[in-house]
């Protein structure tokens, strides 16, 4: 079960907890039989009072959609077809409202709303008669759309794209980590860019990972990283700027603007592990997207890392980092992604001097 607390969210946590298990509950994705974690374990894994969970618990069971078998602990009772069919609609009467209300707050005619209301239906419609889309894809576009919709405000996209090889162990992975926590918190103090800065994680070692997907910052929960493995980075890079593309078609299918997408990719090596037209044909990308400015690729090289191949494979000359001085690195990362989220999505920005390292 995946649950996610927004702290500077105005709704209280205890509601956030029931309404993301209720929306779990009747898409079917806590399915009938499923334990549900203790209210200590649930309460300890969210960092909240362990009487919020108690409560949201309660109040499930009081809707009929937890039950308590004594002695075992609480599942997710059978729901009658009828009154699930009732629980999805009441659900998508409550996020249609939401937003026809952000509509009406932002100006749109009443016109615009339908029209826009019936071609995502359309979309949604046609996406089901579609060959090889399957439910998860379909409900995950109708997410994505729900989520334009409760947040409209323009996009500034960035991956950051982690090396996670083996000769990251030790004071370096636990320095990036906490350079990410600084990064989340210090993004989060500056109400407009935690809502328009999107942040995705992809981590390389032997293998190329996606451990954190599109979310605004305001959303955002550093995942911790481990190291291990060889260095993979020429998937990585293909990776993020797949992610890349394809976050600009949801933009795009949305009616949501965005700002030129950045990759801001940390690592200690060189590729390994891997074979070199892969690594080339990864060059060669970043250099088309740049020169379309379709993207900006910034490299960081750490402690060992190879400089001077770093340099043959991105177009922006990459910076090597003082010691392991990644809180510095991220709040330049912060404050940079902050003033770009102030500006006009059409224009250039001028970024703060990165004291942290050296070109």
């Amino acid at each position: 079960m995946l649950l996610h607390i927004d702290e500077h969210s105005g709704q209280p946590i205890y509601r956030q907890v029931i309404d993301q298990i209720r929306r779990q509950v009747v898409a079917g994705q806590l399915p009938e039989g499923e334990q549900l974690p203790s209210v200590r374990d649930l309460a300890g894994q969210l960092r909240v009072n362990p009487m919020t969970i108690s409560k949201a618990y309660s109040l499930l069971q009081m809707e009929g959609l937890l039950e308590r078998r004594r002695g075992v602990g609480l599942f997710v009772p059978r729901v009658e077809k009828r009154r699930s069919n009732r629980a999805k609609a009441n659900l998508l009467e409550e996020a249609l409202t939401k937003a026809v209300v952000i509509g009406a707050q932002l100006g749109i005619p009443k016109e615009k709303i339908h029209r826009l209301t019936e071609r995502l239906t359309s979309k949604v419609q046609r996406s089901r008669k579609g060959k090889g889309i399957g439910m998860a894809e379909r409900s995950s576009q109708l997410e994505t759309a729900i989520e334009f919709a409760d947040n409209p405000e323009p996009r500034c996209p960035c991956v950051l794209l982690l090396d996670t090889s083996g000769s990251m162990q030790g004071p370096p992975i636990a320095a990036l980590n906490q350079g990410l926590q600084v990064f989340r918190d210090d993004l989060c103090k500056d109400a407009l860019a935690s809502r328009r800065v999107e942040l995705a994680v992809v981590t390389f070692d032997s293998e190329v990972r996606v451990v954190q997907d599109f979310v605004t910052a305001d959303q955002f929960a550093p995942p911790p990283l481990t190291a291990q493995g060889t260095t993979a980075m020429g998937g990585g890079i293909h990776k993020a700027l797949d992610m890349i593309h394809a976050r600009k078609g949801e933009y795009k299918a949305n009616g949501v603007t965005y700002y030129r997408p950045w990759v801001f990719m940390i690592t200690d090596g060189e590729p390994q592990g891997e074979p070199d037209d892969l690594v080339r044909e990864a060059a060669q990308r970043i250099r088309d997207d740049e020169n379309r400015k379709s993207v900006a690729f910034f490299a960081v090289g750490v402690e060992s890392a190879n400089m001077a191949r770093l340099g043959e494979i991105v177009v922006r000359t990459p910076v090597k980092l003082q010691g392991l001085n990644f809180v510095e690195t991220f709040v330049w990362l912060s404050r940079s992604t902050q003033a770009v989220s102030h500006s006009k999505t059409d224009e250039q920005t001028a970024l703060p001097p990165a004291g942290w390292g050296a070109v």
